[in-house]
């Protein structure tokens, strides 16, 4: 047998190996359970409805089914039935709250003479986790009706093996979250299309992980 062969790749799974392994391993986090209105508007014109939607959270990150109370701090101004379908009733504003074994999110909604949403995007830069160097920003959107991650020109990833792409709702585990793919290029701009069921407020984290060793290399938190 070959013996420089064999050096050659010993050396070769040595670099590997050593570019995300040794104290770096991350275990399974848990976070407080938690529910987010995913489906969120400014406000509602007066005669008219707008559809909420909440997601809930497990304490590893997981959504999970949940028996969701809405509820309007001003039925008067603005009712909303169980289903989060929210009707806007006179002028005026309100606080819409979900509420799912104990966890609650809330948001402000004003009744007045248009229906304004947020914008159909959100952004964040990444970060490098521990000695990897991760840099760049970030786009999650549905413009196009079609949820889409897209990195920007700037982006760049220290080298490693197994690289994906995930969306989660932890800064260092993919418990609960999705898989996109394979990290297409170390850098470079890049779009991923995300799979059904996710919506634009689903997730907090994009993260650069190393597969094969549970690692993130980078964090990307999207901005409030």
């Amino acid at each position: 047998m070959n013996i420089k062969l064999l050096i050659r790749n010993y050396f070769f799974l040595l670099v590997l190996l050593t570019g995300c392994i040794g104290t770096d391993l991350v275990e399974q986090e848990t976070m407080p359970a938690r529910i987010a209105i995913t489906t969120r508007a400014d406000g509602i014109r007066v005669g008219e409805s707008y559809q909420f939607q909440a997601q809930y959270f497990d304490e590893l990150g997981n959504i999970v089914d949940a028996d969701v109370t809405w509820s309007s701090s001003d039925p008067a101004v603005i009712s909303i039935d169980a289903s989060g379908l929210a009707m806007a009733n006179s002028e005026g504003s309100v606080t819409i709250s979900a509420m799912a074994n104990g966890a609650v999110d809330m948001v402000g909604v004003i009744a007045g003479e248009n229906t304004t949403v947020p914008r159909n995007e959100r952004s964040g830069t990444f970060q490098g986790n521990r000695d990897y160097e991760v840099s760049g920003t970030f786009t999650l959107s549905d413009a196009t009706g079609e949820l889409q991650l897209t990195f920007s020109e700037g982006f760049s990833t220290s080298n490693g093996p197994g690289l994906f792409v995930y969306l989660t709702n932890s800064a260092s585990s993919t418990t609960g979250g999705v898989e996109l793919a394979a990290l297409q290029s170390n850098t470079g701009a890049q779009t991923y299309n995300v799979g059904n069921g996710v919506q634009l407020g689903t997730y907090d984290y994009v993260l650069i992980y190393c597969k094969p060793f549970g690692i993130a290399f980078g964090i990307g938190k999207f901005e409030e």
